[in-house]
Parts: C-alpha cells; structure tokens; sequence
C-alpha cells in the first residue's frame, strides 16, 4: 500500500494515505505560532516519504503543539477504522514518548 507510515519506537506506527498526511501537516501548521521552534519546522517542511525528527526536535514540536485541541480529525485510509487513525492528541503522545525514551520519530 502506498502512502505514509509515522513511526517511532515503544509506539506503535500509524499509516496514512499521502493526501492525509498532507492535511495532517495543514493541521498542524495553522496552529503552530508566528516562530515556532527549529522541530516544527523540520516537521512542516521535511520530504513526505524519508523524513526523521531527533527526540529533542520532537520535544521542541511537542511544545508548539501541546495546546492544541484534538479537532475530531481521524488521519488515515478510508475505510479503516477509527482506532486505526492518527489523530492530534495520538500525535502528542507518540511525540512524547519518542522524547521520554530518546527515539527517533520517522516518517516514510
């Protein structure tokens, strides 16, 4: 299956279609502040298929982030279930668990 598969250690891995991911980081970059930190911008800005966050920038991404809400958006394929689907507050958990054990968040 194509798309995009978020993935970090101690945390399972979450897929998505390229679309989803796209709109995943929409999401996410009309929220983050006017200067957010060096890992968000890494985030937003890195290729889609072979990108990589170290646990500090995933900290850094974490606290740009932290306050936002969970929209009710399930990022993933059509068709799968809810449980099945990244969402916001999915997305900060991974996040701090890639920082709390030192792991990399990857995306491929």
């Amino acid at each position: 299956m194509m798309g995009v598969t978020i993935s970090t250690k101690h945390f399972r891995d979450y897929d998505m279609g390229y679309f989803a991911f796209a709109r995943f980081r929409d999401d996410i970059a009309e929220f983050v502040p006017s200067n957010p930190k060096q890992g968000t911008i890494k985030f937003l800005e890195q290729s889609d298929c072979d990108g990589k966050l170290s646990y500090k920038e995933c900290k850094e991404l974490l606290s740009d982030i932290n306050d936002m809400p969970d929209n009710g958006t399930y990022y993933g394929y059509p068709g799968r279930g809810k449980y099945e689907c990244l969402t916001i507050s999915i997305f900060k958990e991974m996040l701090l668990i890639a920082y709390k054990y030192r792991c990399n968040l990857y995306w491929f």
